[in-house]
């Protein structure tokens, strides 16, 4: 969820340097699975969602266009 970013983003920074990130997945496109996914994508400037072929052709690829192109299925 996008409102709970902040505290998320704390918490894996005590684990690990959210920059290093390289993968973002989740199961399902809806706000409580991916709702943050373009803050992630932009505190992991090297991190690519992951998620199925149907999920990037309906809707992964539409949402994050802005940040980085377009999602290979």
């Amino acid at each position: 969820m996008k409102g709970m970013f902040p505290v998320v983003r704390e918490a894996v920074e005590r684990l690990i340097d959210p920059a290093t990130i390289r993968w973002i997945g989740f199961s399902q496109f809806e706000s409580d699975e991916c709702g943050s996914l373009i803050e992630w994508l932009q505190v992991a400037p090297l991190a690519q969602p992951l998620c199925t072929v149907v999920g990037a052709l309906v809707n992964v690829s539409d949402f994050a266009f802005g940040r980085w192109g377009e999602c290979d299925p």
